[in-house]
């Protein structure tokens, strides 16, 4: 079992242009893996020790199926890790509490490609600010004032369009003051002050939900019954559409890789309803485990990353 933790840094100095790998096995793996960051990433702040991979500084990280054995592996050298993820459940735990409002430390998958380009990782999502834009799933996009689940499955803006886009599927907690009991510090039902358990179940059709669990307390956080956003007729919870289902299947059937990132904003109001008093902006801290049903089991700790210039560090 790997553990992965969170912890404040100041981002500063100059981006290094090495590729870095580390390993860092995911459940149902064969051990051979790990994670690979981008070439901008803060190289020399990065640990692997005793199955912790830490990462200080702007940073995104993709599953990879194997750790090359080159001194100085390129793009061409690495191949993303697909998880089967159809029928089977993607469990991991996270300890929020020091990832403040104002800052986004997310889990998800993309469609990207099988394998890295010669010299680019050919990341992409649903936004397409770096590539094609590809379709998004959003297991975690969290602090410790509210959290976000959300799926992307096609281009295209505003609410009520009859389908997954741009701006999402979505179910949320914490963001306001109705379900603030919910999720948040010291919240009655998830308090982010501890640690707490995501898992997210996949069907045979495509579809999936998010629980979270801490001890006795559950939420079933994405119901695919009743989500919001974009697909949601006159702004009531509403089923994921049937086509949107479908287009998550076919993603997941090729098999889907990992992202782990976090970062900040000056306004991250669409997570976590805006920063106060109660909830400042700070620098953040974070512990998560993986473990996939029918392999074996893995805990990042990630000192996240953030947009250059952010106040922010990821470890995994």
């Amino acid at each position: 079992m790997s553990r992965v933790l969170l912890a404040p840094t100041l981002a500063v100095g100059a981006w290094s242009p090495t590729l870095t790998a580390w390993s860092l096995p995911i459940g149902g793996s064969s051990g051979a893996g790990g994670f690979v960051g981008e070439a901008w990433g803060k190289v020399g702040n990065v640990q692997a020790l005793r199955e912790r991979l830490t990462v200080r500084g702007n940073n995104r990280l993709y599953a990879v199926a194997e750790i090359p054995s080159k001194e100085r592996p390129k793009w061409s050298d690495f191949s993303y890790l697909r998880l089967p993820l159809l029928n089977r459940r993607l469990a991991f735990e996270v300890d929020l509490s020091a990832v403040g409002c104002g800052c986004n430390a997310a889990v998800y998958l993309v469609a990207m490609p099988p394998r890295p380009g010669a010299d680019a990782s050919m990341y992409c999502d649903i936004q397409g600010y770096d590539a094609e834009p590809c379709l998004e799933i959003d297991l975690l996009e969290a602090n410790t004032k509210a959290v976000q689940a959300a799926l992307h499955t096609t281009v295209g803006r505003g609410g009520r369009a009859g389908s997954c886009n741009q701006d999402g599927c979505v179910a949320n907690a914490g963001n306001t003051a109705a379900s603030a009991g919910l999720y948040g510090l010291h919240a009655p039902r998830i308090d982010t002050a501890r640690p707490f358990t995501v898992s997210a179940t996949f069907d045979e059709g495509g579809a999936f939900d998010v629980t979270l669990v801490q001890q006795q307390a559950s939420l079933l956080f994405f119901d695919p019954a009743a989500v919001n956003g974009s697909a949601s007729p006159d702004g009531f919870p509403a089923p994921v559409p049937a086509t949107d289902r479908a287009r998550t299947r076919a993603a997941l059937s090729g098999g889907m890789t990992l992202v782990v990132s976090l970062w900040s904003a000056d306004d991250l109001s669409w997570l976590d309803g805006g920063c106060d008093a109660a909830h400042p902006r700070r620098a953040v801290e974070t512990a998560e485990t993986f473990e996939e049903e029918g392999g074996g089991e893995e805990e990042l700790e990630a000192d996240a990353p953030a947009p250059p210039n952010a106040l922010q560090s990821w470890t995994i």
